[in-house]
């Protein structure tokens, strides 16, 4: 089946949605305002180069919202840029000093090889079920039918699966795998709903994260002694906050971006 993505998209008054937030970031509000206003200016400019990608061509930026302007332009994307131009070190995952005693989600970028595939996934909500963390009992309750095999083969076959309904008009999948997927959130009823991305689609990320790099570096040049960039992840947290709490970041369900990249 080819993919296909079908999205209302909210109006220009978008409702708050519910930030994914336990206690207060304790980052200063001006570098997080100012992050956040470096990000709006360049709206028009970071969907432009989103929709030359050809795995975004015809996936409606609201729904990638999630992934593109907090995973590309403050995360692993930009985090690369961002210690070339800056000569300094900062990790995605692990920059603040103490991350249990935060007791706030933080947002994360994971991939996992699978079979000849590798699948990624964006958001915070590490205990959600998701197709890379998801166990064997797990996923036999999903899709409502055992598995002899081990957890690493069912989830190679399942993609494979997924991959070929994708792409091949004369493949099927049955009921039950059909309302599996979208338990997992890759698929929307028939369709699925998850990019698939080639190397150079993924590449072509830092390019995007590119558009603000230069502001970004002089806001984060001016913070090299300040805790919000000693602790980036909170800095990445509050920021996304913001732009979910504005309407500029949907959410998706169920609550993480999964993505593939197929070379």
């Amino acid at each position: 089946m080819p993919l296909l993505i079908i999205l209302v998209l909210p109006s220009s008054k978008v409702p708050a949605q519910n930030v994914p937030q336990k206690n207060v970031i304790n980052c200063d509000s001006s570098i997080v305002n100012n992050i956040t206003e470096v990000i709006i200016t360049n709206l028009d400019t970071i969907k432009t180069e989103y929709y030359k990608i050809n795995a975004f061509k015809d996936y409606p930026f609201q729904t990638a919202s999630l992934f593109i302007l907090s995973g590309v332009m403050l995360n692993d994307w930009q985090i690369t840029n961002i210690q070339n131009r800056l000569g300094i070190k900062l990790s995605p995952n692990d920059s603040a000093a103490d991350l249990d005693s935060l007791q706030i989600p933080l947002y994360k970028n994971r991939i996992k090889k699978i079979g000849k595939y590798n699948f990624g996934i964006y958001g915070a909500y590490t205990d959600n079920i998701n197709f890379i963390t998801i166990s064997k009992n797990q996923m036999e309750k999903v899709f409502q039918n055992p598995f002899n095999d081990s957890v690493s083969t069912v989830k190679e076959k399942l993609l494979n699966e997924l991959i070929r309904y994708a792409s091949e008009e004369d493949f099927f999948l049955s009921d039950k795998k059909v309302a599996g997927f979208n338990e997992l959130g890759l698929m929307q009823r028939e369709i699925v709903s998850i990019p698939m991305l080639t190397l150079d689609d993924y590449n072509s990320l830092y390019n995007v994260a590119s558009i603000i790099t230069d502001d970004l570096a002089g806001l984060l040049n001016k913070e090299k002694n300040k805790k919000a960039l000693v602790n980036y992840n909170e800095l990445i947290a509050a920021v996304t906050n913001k732009l979910i709490e504005f309407g500029y970041i949907k959410i998706p369900a169920p609550r993480n971006f999964n993505y593939i990249i197929t070379e």
